[in-house]
């Protein structure tokens, strides 16, 4: 069984897939994305077993073809890229493979992941056999953006994306699964839409230290002594724990600017009382300003850069503009 079955059959992505199998209309390529890339991952594991169930309700994932095309035990299934980097050598096999018959099923499928990674040259032979694909075969490519793929690979195949959960669903999921009221509300007002990201924070013991800490942060960071002591704090963190942090920042201010226009909805209504106090003490101006900020910082994190002096940045930053920009 793979994991979030219920709400991967809701997405309009596997409705989509789903209608073009069962309509026998299936694409000879589709490119399937989405952010969250746990949650992809069990997708494509759901269209696996989908593809060649032989249940009346497929997928059953108690037969032994379902069974089978999630442990890539299946030989008309075949897997590149899931667990390692794509090589030359894989490339040839498949453009290789694809003329050969299938062995159980009438179709062959292959699945190949995070396609991003496969340098251009490589992408230049998968190409040609998109452009020309035999028979009965159909090929189901997946990568966490749309990006960094030749516009010719993206114009010949159907491009399916993974749309985002909203906070009622990701709140539900959570509180059913961990039963743990507070840790659900958390999450699903920081996990951007994503049920895997709400996992892997659930599963980190210092979520409600962090979820805590952005409050503080806000709330007391007035001058440079303080500057210091909160960049110590947050150096403890390992780098995916600041990037939460970040995100825990972007969606306070987000809940500050509904309380600046008037708005009832809250992401995070359990700390009103903080909220109205930092409201009072960010302008609308200077908040753009340290959100924008923040999304250098984060883009500074994709290349490795100086945590020091990256957070010396931003946190001296926030003081500036939050003093300089009138209420």
């Amino acid at each position: 069984m793979v994991k979030y079955l219920d709400l991967i059959k809701k997405t309009d992505a596997y409705k989509i897939i789903e209608n073009d199998y069962n309509s026998g209309k299936l694409s000879h390529c589709y490119l399937i994305t989405s952010a969250d890339k746990n949650f992809l991952k069990e997708f494509m594991n759901t269209v696996k077993a989908l593809l060649v169930c032989k249940a009346s309700s497929k997928p059953c994932f108690n037969c032994n073809n379902c069974i089978r095309s999630i442990r890539n035990n299946y030989p008309d299934i075949i897997c590149m890229g899931e667990d390692k980097k794509i090589t030359v050598e894989d490339i040839n096999f498949l453009v290789s493979d694809v003329n050969n018959p299938s062995t159980e099923n009438e179709r062959k499928y292959y699945f190949i992941f995070n396609v991003k990674d496969i340098n251009i040259n490589l992408q230049n032979k998968l190409l040609k056999t998109l452009e020309e694909p035999p028979k009965n075969v159909h090929i189901f490519l997946s990568n966490d953006i749309s990006e960094n793929i030749l516009p010719t690979i993206i114009s010949r195949v159907k491009l399916i994306n993974i749309e985002k959960f909203s906070k009622d669903i990701i709140y539900e999921y959570i509180l059913n699964k961990y039963n743990d009221e507070n840790i659900a509300k958390i999450v699903s007002s920081s996990a951007g839409g994503e049920i895997g990201e709400a996992e892997k924070l659930v599963l980190n013991k210092e979520l409600s230290d962090i979820y805590n800490f952005a409050y503080e942060l806000l709330l007391k960071l007035e001058g440079s002594a303080d500057v210091y002591k909160f960049i110590d704090k947050i150096l403890a963190y390992d780098s995916e724990e600041i990037k939460y942090l970040f995100k825990l920042i972007t969606n306070i201010f987000e809940d500050v600017l509904y309380i600046k226009s008037g708005k009832s909805f809250l992401n995070d209504i359990n700390r009103l009382k903080d909220l109205q106090e930092i409201e009072s003490k960010y302008s609308v101006s200077a908040i753009l300003q340290i959100s924008n900020m923040i999304e250098e910082c984060v883009t500074r994190m994709k290349v490795n850069c100086n945590m020091t002096i990256m957070l010396d940045y931003l946190l001296f930053g926030i003081v500036e503009v939050k003093h300089k920009c009138p209420k």
